[in-house]
């Protein structure tokens, strides 16, 4: 049973890719004196992987190493235990520099490494609640649509803990409103349109 174990884990700790993600797990850091060098050569690991991808971004391998010293040097500062986790320190990391346009090239590569599955029970969840959107009566539905009604389906968010603040800030700032009125003008009632066509009837 062990051998089996070992069988089934054995591609998680011969990955390349991931054996190089281990620099970016906060625990694993070594001294301050050689934050310099920490890391450079597992950056270019994964840069190689993913190559094709992140050149299409413009990705500069250079920029991300220097970048990577830097934000190792400003983490270590403000966590000085290091005792943040991978999967807990670098969605918190990404949100607080998310609109300072600062190290955006290693947070692709830090992008990348948070969107590897570890295993396909999310992705075989996502198959099956497809299916059950788009049903052989709802098979002209357009790629975009399924995505976001997949995205509400899929959606760990409740009718209970939902904060509409963010969704209704979103929609007043996407254009001017007018409170009350349809898209094209205040809707007329029946007596409205009767006054009108008499109108019009007396203008002959």
């Amino acid at each position: 049973a062990i051998e089996k174990l070992g069988e089934r884990f054995d591609s998680f700790t011969s990955n390349p890719v991931l054996k190089a993600a281990n620099v970016f797990d906060m625990p694993n850091w070594e001294d301050d004196d050689d934050v310099e060098d920490y890391g450079a050569g597992q950056v270019e690991d994964i840069y190689k992987h993913y190559k094709p991808l992140l050149d299409v971004k413009g990705f500069s391998l250079e920029m991300a190493q220097a970048e990577w010293t830097e934000l190792q040097m400003v983490l270590r500062r403000r966590y000085p235990n290091r005792d943040k986790k991978f999967i807990k320190l670098w969605p918190s990391v990404l949100r607080s520099f998310q609109e300072t346009g600062r190290f955006d090239n290693i947070f692709s590569i830090i992008r990348l490494l948070l969107i590897i599955p570890i295993n396909t029970a999310e992705c075989e969840r996502s198959f099956s609640q497809m299916n059950l959107v788009k049903t052989d009566w709802r098979n002209r539905l357009v790629s975009s649509t399924l995505t976001e009604l997949l995205m509400i389906k899929m959606s760990p968010v409740t009718l209970d803990n939902f904060d509409p603040s963010n969704s209704i800030n979103l929609w007043r700032a996407a254009g001017k409103r007018r409170p009350d009125t349809q898209p094209y003008g205040r809707r007329r009632g029946r007596g409205e349109d009767a006054e009108s066509t008499s109108e019009s009837d007396s203008d002959l």
